[in-house]
């Protein structure tokens, strides 16, 4: 079975009511906060093939 790529992948998701997104162009949230907890949350339950090891 072939699968297909999106051509514009992208990830949303909420953590503590903060929207979170991922495109290729990299990650962003709305708390605005340097070293985000909430990026790395999302992260961490996606498997690497989503966000291409980003």
């Amino acid at each position: 079975m072939r699968g297909r790529r999106s051509s514009s992948p992208s990830v949303v998701a909420t953590v503590d009511d903060h929207l979170v997104q991922w495109r290729p162009s990299g990650w962003l949230c709305e708390c605005d906060v340097d070293d985000c907890p909430h990026v790395d949350a999302v992260a961490e339950l996606l498997d690497p093939r989503v966000t291409g090891g980003h």
